[in-house]
């Protein structure tokens, strides 16, 4: 989240400065920069809610957001390593993004609600 969030105040928001810098380089320099900054443009940034690392469930479980079924709370718990890209870490990951988006849509429903937003 931190290195995407990074990228993108780097490369995506393009500016003043981007635009300035760029008429000072080479034609060949200035269009390798501008496919830069477009690549890392965001234009829908502000509706990413999350991205499913494994802090992110483990904080979740913690609270009791996210429930595993019994065998794989049982590996989790005892720190058996998951297969990358397996079913069960695909299954976390995605319950987590699912997770988030329901706490983010209530999040926002109880903002409207009191008239804050």
């Amino acid at each position: 989240q931190i290195a995407t969030a990074d990228i993108w105040a780097a490369l995506g928001r393009g500016g003043s400065a981007a635009a300035a810098a760029t008429t000072t380089t080479s034609n060949a320099t200035a269009e390798k920069n501008e496919r830069s900054r477009n690549c890392c443009r965001f234009e829908d940034a502000d509706l990413i809610t999350t991205f499913p690392d494994y802090r992110v469930p483990q904080i979740l479980r913690h609270v009791r957001v996210m429930r595993y079924a019994s065998e794989l709370a049982n590996s989790v718990d005892g720190k058996v390593e998951l297969e990358e890209g397996g079913l069960d870490e695909v299954s976390i990951r995605a319950g987590t993004v699912v997770a988030v988006e329901g706490i983010v849509r209530k999040v926002k429903e109880l903002i409207l609600s009191n008239g804050d937003g």
